[in-house]
C-alpha cells in the first residue's frame, strides 16, 4: 500500500543521518539546540539509530505482506458482494504506490553518479583562479 513509500523514506532518513553521514547528526543536534533550547540525549540517539531501523523495517516487510488490501480477488459485484473491484486494480495500486520511490531511486542514483563524474573531473584537470 501507500505506506511502504513513507516507511522507506523514513528508514532512509534514519540511516542517512545516523549511519551514513555522521556529521550530519551532530549538525542535526546543534540546529535543534539552538531552534528550541533542547539537547538531544543518548536515549533519543539510540532510538533514532537502532530502535526506528529495525522497527521500519518490520514495518515495510509487513506492508509488504499485505498485498491485496481491498481483497479485490474475492470481491463480488452488488447485490452478492459490496461491490467488484478488477484483479489489474491490485497491480496499479501498487504500481502508483512505487512510483514515487522508484522516481526517488532513480533521482538519487542520477545525483550520485553526476556527482562522481565531478569529482573524476576535478580531480583530472583542477581549476585554476
Amino acid at each position: 500500500s501507500c505506506v511502504i513509500v513513507l516507511f522507506v523514506v523514513a528508514l532512509l532518513e534514519c540511516v542517512g543521518l545516523m549511519w551514513v553521514k555522521k556529521d550530519a547528526f551532530e549538525g542535526f543536534k546543534t540546529a535543534v539546540f539552538e531552534a528550541t533550547g533542547v539537547t538531544i540525549g543518548k536515549t533519543l540517539t539510540i532510538m533514532w539509530k537502532f530502535v526506528d531501523p529495525l522497527l521500519l523495517l518490520v514495518l515495510c516487510v509487513m506492508s509488504l505482506l499485505s498485498f491485496d488490501l481491498m481483497k479485490a480477488k474475492e470481491s463480488k459485484p452488488y447485490p452478492d458482494g459490496t461491490g467488484y473491484l478488477p484483479e489489474w486494480s491490485i497491480f496499479l495500486g501498487w504500481m502508483l504506490a512505487l512510483s514515487p520511490l522508484v522516481a526517488g531511486i532513480v533521482m538519487a542514483c542520477c545525483l550520485w553518479r553526476r556527482s562522481k563524474d565531478s569529482e573524476a573531473s576535478i580531480a583530472v584537470a583542477p581549476e585554476v583562479i
